[in-house]
């Protein structure tokens, strides 16, 4: 809104960054990400870190599974302690890997996690995700899974909103076939890890330590049917999932 200061009107441009960085004052995306988001659906500046595809329709995909509430602060809840579950396994197992979401913020939560971090020490996700008042990991409700991903997801037909139920999301079809591709090298029991960490808000070292190779954001596998599936997403046609997707 037009303001009077000093005896003049201070218009806004309202193509400028303002209240929330990467969005101008009307609240919608920058022009170059709005653009690039049609010509290249999926292609984003965190597409470098695709697996994340594989990993929230892995998350989302469970929560169907394990959860039956459909109310959108449980999901809420469900995908930030994931996410932060993530990123306390790379800091841990992988501190110089970039570009992972709440990877800075876990890092400097854990003490000594660089070589001394003991096996027994727990980490606290609960705490540093749920949204109770406290400086939290990640400041946007759906953490960065609805920040910067939700939007992708979406557009290339992998996740759609659950009907009925606005904020709450599940896998299509297409996003089931990453989500089992992504399970491949997780058995029932690290599956129940992962599982029990982000429902309890809680895992010690030893378990992050033994489950993040396996989820690593650079443990794809080449000519895997993961590998296969997120080659077909970016290069195959912009449909929305509507093509099939070779397996």
């Amino acid at each position: 809104m037009a303001k009077l200061k000093a005896g003049q009107w201070l218009a806004p441009f309202w193509g400028k960054r303002g209240y929330s960085t990467g969005r101008d004052p009307l609240g919608m995306q920058i022009a170059s990400i709005g653009t690039y988001a049609i010509l290249l659906p999926g292609l984003t500046n965190l597409t470098r870190r695709v697996r994340y595809y594989s990993y929230y329709c892995w998350v989302v995909e469970q929560y169907a599974r394990v959860e039956s509430h459909t109310d959108e602060a449980i999901f809420r809840q469900f995908i930030r302690r994931a996410e932060l579950l993530y990123a306390f396994g790379m800091a841990i197992c992988y501190p110089e890997s970039p570009a992972v979401v709440g990877k800075d913020w876990a890092a400097v939560n854990i003490k000594g996690f660089e070589n001394n971090l003991p096996d027994k020490h727990v980490v606290d996700i609960a705490s540093g995700a749920d949204q109770n008042g406290n400086r939290t990991y990640w400041k946007y409700s759906l953490g960065a899974f609805g920040q910067y991903f939700l939007g992708s997801l979406l557009h290339i037909g992998l996740i759609r909103e659950r009907e009925g139920n606005p904020g709450v999301y599940l896998c299509t079809d297409r996003g089931r076939q990453l989500a089992d591709a992504f399970s491949v090298n997780l058995d029932s029991e690290t599956t129940n890890e992962i599982i029990n960490a982000v429902k309890g808000g809680k895992i010690d070292v030893r378990t992050l330590r033994a489950i993040q190779p396996k989820i690593s954001l650079d443990a794809i596998q080449p000519e895997s049917n993961e590998w296969k599936i997120l080659i077909s997403l970016l290069f195959g046609p912009d449909d929305g999932g509507r093509s099939q997707v070779p397996t």
